[in-house]
């Protein structure tokens, strides 16, 4: 449908006006310069909007820089006409000169001239602004300033080594497929070894990548030696059981670690590029294995991508960095982009942007039915089939003109273009495939139409076609001498790698970063009490508790069938329930300790995590099955004694310290453990609880939890904390840290060791593997009050007390803390035992308490708000 109306654009807010009009010189020199017939080139006036003041002292103000191909620079010294007027000669290598003498070079020679001329210009402006030559709006230029535009990623990569070798970082942006890259074809090489090992071809194949980082002496001696290859097979057979037994993501991980890929990768100049498509690859190959999950059908889905020539947005190669570095682009994907300083080292490549048609399915616009898809059969006239195919690499030649008029407007303030002759290879030494360029038609094409340029073969082998190319170039460099400047390509030769200036290598004491906002931080109740903490021992050590004394049986006098406290005042009494008969029932009696008694049992961090993972694994009702498990703990804290002692500053054991073997010590410390089980788990605790009759049915181990605490009066959590130890009759000391304001403005994040239902309650079950003496007396109610006290476990059981409330709140129907939560139980494991009973014949070791329900919803208001109550009915 033809459109009533056409709107055009006559402004342009981004470019300088020496760029503006530089680039209405290029388009208006050929009528038909967008090929389309009724698509003509309409002059652009420089908007309104304020341009940046761009300086660069060391150059011209010419907006565009034209750089000339060897062979293809004309000459322009009046003198030299007669020179100029001359056709074209052929030298003695069958090289084709021009006529100011110098030969036309082959096409991967004028691209590697053209990738390293524009990284020594870019040096130079970097250099020249360091010192202060090159600026922008009066601030020095960065390389973030500068972008390279091209046509493939193979282009990128040559601009890329450039620049590298003149130790200057760039970033590749592009449209590609990261299929498509060298890294993706390695991989492919690499996981087929990984699937078939066993196979030397595949091995080696695999072995010659550069991911793996053989050099050529080493895969010379694999092939003549398999005994070479035996640690590669060994490995490559661990990565293919990881891949089968725990999925392609685990194994690639794997294999970056055991092969040292980012530490050999990433010393290279394109390290980062390379490193960056390998972990796409990886995170691509593992998503794509929860479809396939056979090996084999993995391979075939990274087979097909290979093969796939469709873009996909997740599979474009990703960005290797986001620094302040040189950019290099895609024209396509620099549509809408802007940037100050522009390269295009490569618009005179005649050959990128047209396919080679295949005889099956040709696309192409129809002049009559626009868009057309034709489907070639054998019986087709080879005279139809040369038409479509013209029609075609016309609409390409279309594309190549609006892309490079895409290039030539994303610069604000200066571009660079490389432009001219070559030969088309150096077996064939023929200009003809650069007479038929796009950009050449630009300047030089003006009198022919599309279909003379690109098929008239006498055109394209005149042996006045180059020159009369170079002297349009030269004509141009005249008339608009004011906003361009066209010159020889520039030489490397005098180009030096570029050397950061002092003013930015000067090393400056990096800030303190600002601390993070309470609100965010995520804390737990031991970071809580870290500043009270430090005050005493850590967590199961020997003698932790010498900050408040404990009572010792040399402090007691010896009264008839009691151990009294004195010094608190305590009429606590501990008593055996099988003292010897020829003892009074009252008298004191102290059981002479057996060596596989818990309470000689290593002491300690490691042995408190040890006895948690024992608790936290087992089954309570199924004694069988402990043995296993204590063994796997033990297992587990001898290993992290070994590697992490020295760290941590550690003691050796005290059974390590007097010669017994580690095999000894092992097989001691699990007598001690099964013990100790076969204790606390058959010890009646109160509220009729016994741990041995508790199903893993009606138990849950290691219930995690977040609460977040808003910001609020802590004061008010002091007087809350100070209740609840007069609830369990203890006076906190005057010198006792207070809690400091910024310690529960956060995510309080913690652990609830066990949380078990019984007879239709639920209670908290915290294990505590604190060593508090070596006595009976030493596990009393007493010293177990002043412990809690000590480490300010009272806090810590309010906490996970209104944690498990919030939880039942959600889940369970019509709850009620009084009648559903049965209370709290702390429990002293090393002096737990059925036999040990207090004077009122509760438990030793055992610290119970069911906090008041007021001081639970007065620190569950004190936190914030709660989660939101579903239908279910909940009260206090």
């Amino acid at each position: 449908h033809q459109a009533a109306k056409t709107y055009s654009l006559d402004e342009n807010q981004r470019s300088s006006r020496s760029l503006i009009e530089a680039v209405n010189a290029i388009f208006s020199i050929n009528k038909q310069a967008f090929v389309v017939r009724g698509l003509d080139f309409l002059h652009v006036n420089m908007g309104t909007k304020p341009r940046a003041l761009f300086i660069d002292h060391n150059n011209s103000d010419h907006g565009l820089n034209i750089w000339m191909l060897p062979g293809s620079f004309p000459c322009i010294d009046p003198s030299d006409r007669a020179l100029s007027a001359q056709p074209n000669r052929a030298d003695g290598d069958g090289a084709t000169a021009n006529t100011a003498g110098q030969a036309l070079i082959p096409k991967p020679a004028a691209q590697l001239q053209s990738a390293q001329a524009c990284a020594s210009e870019i040096a130079r402006l970097i250099r020249d602004a360091q010192d202060g030559l090159v600026s922008i709006a009066g601030k020095a230029l960065t390389p973030g300033d500068i972008a390279v535009l091209v046509r493939t990623h193979k282009q990128g990569s040559l601009i890329k080594h450039a620049l590298a070798d003149l130790e200057i970082a760039s970033v590749e942006l592009s449209q590609a497929s990261v299929f498509k890259s060298h890294d993706a074809k390695e991989l492919e090489r690499i996981c087929l070894a990984i699937h078939q090992p066993a196979n030397r071809g595949l091995l080696r194949a695999a072995l010659a990548t550069e991911i793996m980082g053989l050099d050529a002496k080493q895969i010379e001696v694999s092939l003549e030696d398999d005994m070479q290859l035996f640690p590669f097979i060994d490995r490559f057979y661990l990565y293919r059981d990881l891949w089968h037994q725990r999925g392609f993501g685990v194994m690639f991980r794997r294999f970056l670690e055991l092969e040292s890929i980012a530490s050999r990768l990433l010393v290279r100049q394109d390290g980062e590029r390379r490193m960056t498509n390998l972990l796409h690859l990886g995170e691509l190959l593992h998503e794509a294995s929860q479809v396939e999950n056979s090996m084999a059908g993995l391979l075939g889905w990274l087979a097909r991508q290979l093969a796939d020539d469709r873009q996909h947005d997740h599979v474009q190669i990703r960005l290797e960095s986001d620094r302040n570095l040189v950019q290099i682009i895609t024209i396509h994907k620099s549509k809408g982009l802007e940037f100050p300083v522009v390269f295009c080292p490569f618009l005179w490549d005649s050959t990128v942007g047209k396919s080679q048609p295949r005889d099956e399915v040709l696309v192409f616009n129809d002049a009559t039915d626009g868009p057309t898809i034709h489907f070639v059969s054998k019986q087709q006239a080879d005279e139809k089939l040369e038409l479509i195919k013209e029609q075609i690499a016309l609409d390409e030649a279309a594309e190549t003109i609006r892309l490079i008029y895409v290039a030539l407007t994303r610069a604000i303030h200066r571009c660079y273009l490389v432009a001219g002759c070559y030969l088309s290879s150096e077996k064939r030494a023929s200009p003809s495939e650069s007479t038929s360029s796009m950009l050449n038609w630009l300047i030089a094409g003006d009198d022919l139409s599309p279909q003379d340029w690109l098929f008239d073969k006498n055109r394209k082998q005149d042996p006045n076609a180059v020159s009369s190319i170079c002297n349009a170039w030269r004509a141009l460099g005249q008339s608009a001498k004011a906003c361009i400047k066209v010159s020889r390509l520039s030489s490397l030769g005098s180009s030096l790698p570029l050397a950061l200036s002092h003013d930015i290598t000067e090393l400056i004491e990096l800030p303190h970063p600002p601390k993070p906002q309470p609100s965010w931080r995520l804390t737990s109740f031991s970071a809580m009490t870290r500043q009270h903490e430090s005050r005493v021992k850590d967590l199961d050590e020997a003698s932790a508790f010498n900050a408040i004394s404990l009572i010792e049986a040399s402090r007691v006098e010896d009264m008839p069938g009691s151990i009294v406290d004195r010094n608190r005042g305590s009429d606590s009494v501990l008593t055996d329930e099988h003292p010897p008969h020829d003892q009074a029932d009252h008298s004191v009696y102290e059981p002479k300790l057996d060596d596989d008694d818990m309470l000689h049992f290593p002491k300690g961090p490691n042995a408190g995590i040890c006895l948690h993972q024992i608790f936290e694994t087992i089954e309570f009702d199924r004694p069988a099955s402990w043995p296993e498990r204590v063994d796997e703990a033990l297992a587990n804290a001898q290993l992290l004694d070994q590697r992490s002692a020295r760290k941590r500053d550690l003691r050796p054991t005290t059974q390590l310290e007097h010669g017994i073997s580690p095999e000894e010590s092992s097989a001691k410390w699990h007598r001690m453990a099964m013990g100790m089980l076969d204790h606390v788990l058959h010890t009646e605790l109160g509220q009729g609880l016994v741990l041995s009759k508790i199903d893993k049915y009606r138990r849950l181990a290691e219930l995690e939890f977040t609460i977040h605490t808003a910001s609020f009066d802590h004061s008010r959590l002091d007087q809350l904390l100070s209740q609840e130890a007069q609830d369990i009759g203890l006076e906190i000391p005057a010198e006792t840290v207070a809690l400091q304001k910024q310690d529960l403005q956060a995510y309080l994040k913690g652990f609830i060791d066990l949380v078990i239902e019984h007879d239709s309650r639920y209670f908290l079950i915290d294990w505590k593997s604190n060593h508090l003496g070596d006595r009976m007396a030493d596990y009393g109610p007493e010293p177990l009050k002043r412990s809690m006290l000590e480490h300010r476990y009272h806090l810590q059981y309010l906490i996970y007390t209104l944690a498990l409330d919030r939880y039942l709140r959600l889940r369970v129907k019509n709850y009620c803390y009084e009648s559903h939560f049965g209370g709290v139980f702390y429990l002293f494991i090393r002096g737990v035992r059925p036999h040990w009973r207090n004077a009122d014949r509760s438990p030793a070791g055992v610290f119970y308490k069911k906090p008041n329900a007021e001081s639970i919803a007065r620190l569950d208001r004190l936190f914030g708000e709660p989660p939101k109550r579903g239908p279910m009915d909940t009260k206090r």
